[in-house]
């Protein structure tokens, strides 16, 4: 096969690769490989010096098998047939102890797919270290917003607190039979834009009220207990008579 009939063989099989799709990112290296199989050639002076040592070895009777024995064939006769072609174990052997590579061009070859991988891997590089570079960011930011929503939630934590204190107190001055007027209604909504709830009475006491007893409990003020998310926020305060077992 002629170099320029090899190097078009070659090149219409990176094409059939490139067009399948299974090599994408990299397909221009691939493109360089016919380069490589034109660097490759046969060397015609060692093969010219072989036939022509082999010509002049003593003992030659056979000028074409001489030359044909070279790369690995000889003409043979065999009773009932005509001479034939055939070839050695070695053939192959031989044939590719006559292949030269031009050190030239193969470097060059060489070095411009080295240099297209080159390009590749750095660009993967500079991409992971952008991804990772945001990545860090992100979780930064996330780190940041987390703290501040922790810092938000704790400063609410202390403000429901603050306000169930100081509307607990207000509701004791009403008491339980202003929880329909406007006052103990406006106090209500202020409960309400922070998820508290006031529980003037509740089969499950235990826990959400002091029980304290006294002679004359219809003229204490009771407490109601301020709940948030089904647990107690602040204990309400119970009067109850002395005589109450």
């Amino acid at each position: 096969m002629q170099e320029t009939n090899m190097k078009q063989v070659v090149t219409d099989l990176v094409g059939e690769e490139v067009r399948s799709g299974r090599v994408i990112k990299n397909a221009d290296v691939l493109r360089y490989l016919p380069e490589l199989a034109e660097a490759i050639h046969v060397d015609k002076m060692k093969l010219k010096g072989k036939i022509r040592d082999s010509l002049l070895e003593e003992g030659t009777y056979n000028p074409l098998n001489v030359i044909l024995g070279i790369i690995g064939f000889r003409i043979v006769s065999e009773d009932g047939m005509a001479d034939r072609v055939v070839s050695y174990k070695s053939t192959q052997d031989k044939l590719d102890s006559f292949l030269l590579v031009d050190e030239e061009k193969f470097r060059e070859a060489l070095a411009r797919i080295s240099g297209q991988l080159q390009v590749s891997e750095q660009e993967e590089r500079d991409l992971e270290a952008s991804v990772n570079e945001r990545i860090m960011q992100m979780s930064l930011n996330l780190e940041n917003v987390t703290n501040e929503l922790n810092e938000s939630r704790q400063e609410l934590d202390y403000l429901r607190q603050s306000v169930a204190e100081q509307v607990q107190f207000m509701m004791a001055d009403c008491g339980s039979a202003q929880r329909e007027s406007g006052t103990g209604q406006g106090l209500e909504y202020i409960l309400g834009a922070l998820d508290v709830e006031a529980v003037w009475e509740a089969e499950q006491e235990a826990g959400m009220f002091t029980i304290l007893k006294t002679e004359h409990p219809e003229q204490c003020r009771n407490k109601p207990c301020m709940m948030h998310e089904g647990k107690v926020l602040v204990k309400g305060l119970r009067f109850v008579s002395a005589a109450q077992e």
